[in-house]
């Protein structure tokens, strides 16, 4: 994938290099954040698609235009081709947004994808390559956004949390989200394990679904559980 317009960044080798990826990572590296951002939040499709529709919701609602600042592209991105909106085919990939919360403008990193990475070795290669990327520009927190499989659920839908710290556990239930254990599969749960070994706090939030895709209840619920966690851990 060239360069987009002039100035961009395009690391390849460098990026093998560096966090031991393989050969056929891109990194395109246009934009810095306006404001440093306190979190970074990834949705990736999974059960319910509850995750991905939560963080699309970050982006939709930010209080101010959302700005790309990564694309990546994987090696196991190419094996899968999207058409977009102008009709050009283009290699699946993953993107970095800077959004802000709705109301009190919290500078938030959002992550999407059209899908996770069909492997846990890419699992892992992309959840480093995330987090250094959160780190460098300044985050405190690593949250990751997924579906809690529940045989039945209510209109109000309960959320979870998977903590990695202490001062999360606490204000998650200032905010009324229910601690709960077990094992996180897929991205999410990766991306939340590996985020402590990267000096980020946070952990997986999870919205009760029965594993209707997509789950919009679900994913409202998480969308504002989730800005009233952030807002609880960064006031204003």
């Amino acid at each position: 994938m060239p360069p987009t317009k002039s100035g961009d960044v395009l690391i390849n080798t460098l990026a093998q290099f560096h966090l031991g990826l393989p050969i056929g990572t891109e990194i395109v590296a246009p934009n810095s954040p306006p404001r440093e951002p306190r979190a970074v939040v990834s949705g990736l499709p999974g059960l319910g698609a509850v995750g991905a529709g939560a963080a699309s919701l970050l982006i939709e609602k930010s209080a101010v235009k959302p700005l790309i600042l990564r694309h990546i592209v994987m090696d196991h991105s190419l094996r899968t081709l999207f058409v977009n909106e102008h009709g050009v085919a283009e290699p699946s990939s993953y993107t970095l947004l800077y959004a802000e919360t709705e109301g009190s403008s919290i500078p938030t990193l959002v992550f999407i994808g059209a899908f996770q990475p069909p492997s846990s070795t890419g699992q892992h290669r992309l959840a480093d390559l995330l987090l250094r990327a959160a780190k460098e520009m300044g985050a405190m927190s690593a949250f990751t956004l997924g579906g809690y499989h529940t045989r039945s659920v209510g209109r109000h839908r309960k959320v979870f949390v998977l903590p990695n710290d202490f001062q999360t556990y606490r204000a998650c239930l200032d905010v009324g989200i229910r601690v709960t254990g077990g094992q996180v599969t897929g991205a999410a749960g990766i991306v939340a394990g590996l985020a402590k070994y990267h000096s980020l706090k946070g952990g997986c939030l999870l919205a009760e679904t029965d594993g209707e895709t997509p789950d919009r209840a679900a994913s409202v619920s998480l969308y504002e559980k989730t800005v009233d966690l952030l807002e609880c851990l960064y006031p204003s």
